[in-house]
């Protein structure tokens, strides 16, 4: 994570919030790059690479701190979790784990995220109860 928000891409960005303030457009990617970051970076490989390692290393950090947040809540009348762009599908198996009653749906943004994710389903054991 650290090496993708701490790139030069990123800090780039920075730049462009009075104006994303002021007009209420939200992507400074595309104001300072003009692509989203999902094009930026299939055409450099250096940025593809930490982008990648970048959004699968949010949810790994990210699934313990929402398991604890879901603590006090009724997940009884729960049946199906879905996690929009999951990278390697670390939270929706921390879901499940957590959930033996849920089934879980993930949705990608990038084709190659499904490979990742059957080998991560794979891994905690969640695959038949995972799409």
């Amino acid at each position: 994570m650290a090496r993708l928000t701490e790139g030069p891409q990123h800090y780039a960005l920075w730049k462009h919030l009075p104006a994303m303030v002021r007009d209420g457009r939200q992507n400074a990617f595309v104001r300072e790059f003009g692509v989203m970051a999902f094009d930026y970076a299939r055409a450099n490989q250096d940025y593809d690479e930490r982008f990648k390692q970048g959004i699968s290393g949010h949810p790994a950090v990210q699934s313990a701190p929402a398991l604890e947040a879901l603590q006090g809540c009724d997940m009884s009348g729960i049946r199906t979790f879905c996690d929009v762009a999951g990278g390697h599908g670390h939270l929706v198996c921390a879901i499940l784990q957590a959930y033996p009653h849920v089934s879980g749906v993930s949705a990608f943004s990038l084709p190659s995220s499904l490979r990742r994710l059957r080998v991560s389903n794979a891994a905690c054991g969640k695959g038949s109860r995972c799409e």
